[in-house]
């Protein structure tokens, strides 16, 4: 599966973390922010938002393991599918395959 394009410019970033919020109230917020950008491939929340801030967006694999990961390593347990439905709304489009 290609890659998708996921608009990560601070508006978008804002509408990210007010909706794990609502989805995830019992976890904390750096945690939530932190698991987000591990969920997109990033290793910070800081490596997000500087990527934002240069491009604007980021490449996304579609999975959520690594944000799942990052909170069942500290204790939280949450669906397996619980990052898709948050990131959905800022897929900008798939990229193209790999020539």
């Amino acid at each position: 599966m290609p890659d998708l394009i996921v608009d990560i410019s601070e508006p978008a970033v804002t509408q990210m973390k007010h909706a794990l919020r609502a989805n995830l109230p019992t976890v904390m917020n750096g945690h939530r922010i932190e698991a987000l950008a591990r969920g997109l491939g990033f290793n910070s929340y800081a490596a997000l938002r500087h990527q934002g801030e240069k491009r604007g967006y980021a490449l996304w694999d579609g999975k959520d393991a690594r944000f799942s990961a990052f909170l069942a390593e500290r204790a939280y347990s949450v669906p397996s599918d619980s990052l898709h439905p948050i990131i959905e709304p800022h897929i900008a489009r798939r990229s193209p395959p790999a020539a």
